[in-house]
């Protein structure tokens, strides 16, 4: 099953938003702080 999700970060004025198939490992990893901050620019926006 996949998972869509929007998490809302306290310390940033941010929503991180993804999907993945297992949820639990996701929400560890974003929690731990392993995780870096991606945005889009122009040169790779779709």
């Amino acid at each position: 099953m996949i998972y869509v999700y929007a998490l809302r970060s306290k310390i940033k004025n941010f929503i991180y938003v993804g999907m993945t198939s297992d949820i639990n490992y996701r929400m560890f990893r974003y929690n731990s702080g392993y995780e870096k901050k991606k945005t889009l620019t122009s040169s790779n926006k779709q």
